[in-house]
C-alpha cells in the first residue's frame, strides 16, 4: 500500500517541476530579455563583463541552478548567456546556449536537424532538465527535456518518449531531433 501511495506522490514532484519550467519559460517570452550585442561568443568559465542596463532575469542553467542570464546577439545569431557573480567579485559566464535557427555547429548541425542515436551510450541527461546527443565537437545538441526526446520518423515529429523506453523493444537506430545547441 505504502508504494502506490508513493507513486502518485513521485508523479506530482515531477508534474509541479515540469509546469515550473514552462511558467519560466513563459515568463521569458512575455518578460522580453534585452538584446544586447556582442563581439564573440562567451566561452563558459570565463570572466565576464554584464553590459550596464541589462535586465535581470533568471535562466534556468541546471536542474538545480537559477542564474541571472540575457540575450546576446553574435554574427546575427541569437544566443542565451547566463553568468553569476563571483562571492561579490566579477561575474563568470555559466552557461551558454541558442535555438536560433541560423546557429550552424563547427560539425555541420542545425536545430531541427535530425541525427541518428545507436544506443543509450550516445545520450547523456542532465537529471530533471535537458537531454544531450553526444555529438558535436564544441556545441553539444539538445536532443530533449526532462528525460523526453524529440523523436522523429520518416520527417515527422513523434511526441516526446522517454529515454528509458528507446531500446526496449530491442537495440535499433533512433532518430532526434535538435532542439537547440549547448556551449561544451
Amino acid at each position: 500500500m505504502l508504494s502506490t501511495v508513493n507513486t502518485p506522490w513521485k508523479y506530482s514532484v515531477v508534474l509541479v517541476g515540469f509546469l515550473t519550467l514552462i511558467q519560466i519559460g513563459w515568463a521569458q517570452t512575455v518578460h522580453k530579455m534585452l538584446q544586447v550585442k556582442l563581439a564573440k561568443v562567451p566561452v563558459i568559465g570565463e570572466q565576464f563583463v554584464v553590459p550596464e542596463n541589462v535586465e535581470h532575469i533568471l535562466c534556468l542553467v541546471n536542474s538545480a541552478q537559477f542564474d541571472p542570464c540575457m540575450e546576446a546577439i553574435i554574427d546575427g545569431i541569437k544566443y542565451t548567456v547566463a553568468y553569476r557573480n563571483n562571492n561579490g567579485g566579477d561575474y563568470f559566464v555559466t552557461r551558454v546556449n541558442t535555438s536560433d535557427a541560423k546557429f550552424i555547429s563547427p560539425d555541420g548541425l542545425r536545430v531541427g536537424d535530425q541525427i541518428t542515436v545507436n544506443g543509450p551510450e550516445d545520450l547523456f541527461e542532465e537529471p530533471y532538465f535537458e537531454v544531450y546527443a553526444r555529438k558535436g565537437s564544441n556545441w553539444i545538441p539538445i536532443v530533449g527535456l526532462m528525460s523526453m526526446v524529440n523523436v522523429t520518423f520518416d520527417g515527422e515529429r513523434i511526441a516526446g518518449d522517454a529515454v528509458q523506453t528507446l531500446w526496449s523493444g530491442g537495440r535499433k537506430p533512433v532518430m532526434l531531433r535538435i532542439s537547440g545547441f549547448i556551449e561544451k
